[in-house]
C-alpha cells in the first residue's frame, strides 16, 4: 500500500471491478494501492487500485475492499476467463 508498506492479503471475493481482501493490518479506505493478484494458474495481474471501504472483521483482522483503476482490457479479458472457469 502506497506510503505504509507492503501489506500481504488473503483475497475473498474477485469481480471484475475489484476485490475485497482479509489481513492483519489496518487498511484505510482512499488509500491508493499498486494490487498484484496471484490468479490460481500462476499469472500475476499487477494494477493500480483505490481502498474503497474498510472494517474490523474479528478484532485480529480486518476485510477491505479495492476498486481496480487501470486493468488492461487483455489482463480484464484474462480475469474474466479466470473466474468463469473457477
Amino acid at each position: 500500500l502506497t506510503g505504509s508498506g507492503r501489506i500481504i492479503a488473503e483475497a475473498q471475493d474477485v469481480g471484475l471491478e475489484g476485490a475485497k481482501f482479509s489481513t492483519g493490518r489496518a487498511v484505510e479506505p482512499g488509500v491508493p494501492v499498486l494490487l498484484r493478484l496471484q490468479l490460481g494458474d500462476g499469472r500475476v495481474l499487477e494494477c493500480k487500485a483505490k481502498v474503497c471501504w474498510s472494517r474490523d472483521a474479528d478484532g485480529e483482522s480486518t476485510d477491505f475492499g479495492i476498486r481496480f483503476l487501470d486493468l488492461h482490457e487483455d489482463e480484464r479479458e484474462f480475469l474474466r476467463q479466470f473466474l468463469e472457469s473457477a
